[in-house]
């Protein structure tokens, strides 16, 4: 004897499927499924988003390259500070969230952004541990890490004794 005519069989095949079903005793229905359009469907759907996603992903560049960073707006608003304190030099921080220069000054710890200029830079490192007046723009800037950062761009740093 052969298999029993009343059970249901689903045999895939590359791209193709093929149900059988019973109806009515010996009367077999086979239907016949081509699933290689709705892999190329699904395909291009998938090649849609990537496309969006990478159109998405080169304007937040672009924007984000485009927005100034704060101070550098040109804007007539700004805190100008000045502040004798406590210097310290070589400070490292979770993540890198430092400028790696700070004044203590009492109880308050705000970092010096010094830039790319080496005579505040040299400045600095002189001195280390003794106290300093230092001038700037403050900034309170965004961290990960450090959720609020207090920042001076340095325009000025001299010794506190220095006239």
């Amino acid at each position: 004897m052969g298999p029993d005519p009343r059970s249901v069989r689903v045999t895939p095949l590359p791209w193709i499927v093929s149900v059988g079903l019973t109806i009515h005793g010996n009367f077999i229905l086979r239907m016949r499924i081509d699933t290689t359009e709705m892999r190329h469907s699904l395909l291009g759907e998938r090649k849609l988003l990537m496309r969006k996603t990478l159109v998405l992903a080169i304007l937040t560049l672009f924007l984000g390259l485009t927005i100034a960073a704060p101070g550098d707006s040109g804007s007539e608003q700004y805190i100008k500070v000045e502040m004798k304190g406590i210097i310290e030099t070589g400070i490292m921080s979770i993540g890198g969230e430092t400028t790696g220069t700070i004044i203590r000054v009492n109880n308050v710890t705000w970092e010096l952004d010094l830039g790319n200029q080496k005579d505040l830079q040299d400045a600095a490192n002189l001195l280390h541990k003794k106290i300093a007046l230092v001038t700037g723009i403050y900034q309170k800037r965004k961290g990960v890490e450090i959720s609020e950062r207090h920042v001076v761009t340095v325009t000025s740093l001299k010794p506190a004794d220095a006239k």
